[in-house]
Order: structure tokens, then C-alpha cells, then sequence
């Protein structure tokens, strides 16, 4: 849902999620895992596969104040971030 951008130090985030029914925890916590990718030495990653292996990155996205929550939103509503945008 978002991708970090080494080089430049920028985050963008997917225009699906510029949605009214995208709450903005959920943003948060994608904003919050972007971010965590700045510090490769911490588990982010700059090159390959940025999501595996994650096992530190999981770690520390779990910090994210309503990881649970989001996580819940996501999953039960993945269907309104995978609809195709006309």
C-alpha cells in the first residue's frame, strides 16, 4: 500500500487509499511501515525483496500504537484496496 523511496527519502503512499472509507489509522500504519524501511541495519531493507525475510521489521511495526486494529481493517476490508479504479 505504500513504498519508501531511499534516494530520495519519500513515501507513496497507493491512491487507494485516498478513500473516505480508508480510516486513518490505517494510513498511519502504512505511513509507519514505510518509514521503518529508512533503517535498513533495523530491518528494513534497500534492496531484493523489501518484505522478506521481515522478521524485525514485524517487531517493530507491531510498535505502531493500533497495529492490531489496522491489521483487523485490512483484512477485512481488503476488497475495498484491491477494487479496480475506473
Amino acid at each position: 500500500m505504500g513504498v519508501y523511496f531511499h534516494d530520495q527519502k519519500v513515501i507513496r503512499i497507493h491512491p487507494a487509499l485516498d478513500d473516505a472509507r480508508v480510516p486513518r489509522y490505517f494510513v498511519e500504519m502504512v505511513v509507519f511501515h514505510e518509514m521503518l524501511h529508512q533503517n535498513p541495519s533495523a530491518g528494513g531493507r534497500r534492496s531484493g525483496s523489501p518484505h522478506r525475510p521481515r522478521p524485525r521489521l514485524s517487531r517493530r511495526e507491531r510498535r505502531f500504537p493500533g497495529y492490531l486494529r489496522a491489521r483487523a481493517w485490512e483484512k477485512a476490508h481488503l476488497h475495498l484496496l484491491l477494487r479496480q479504479r475506473s
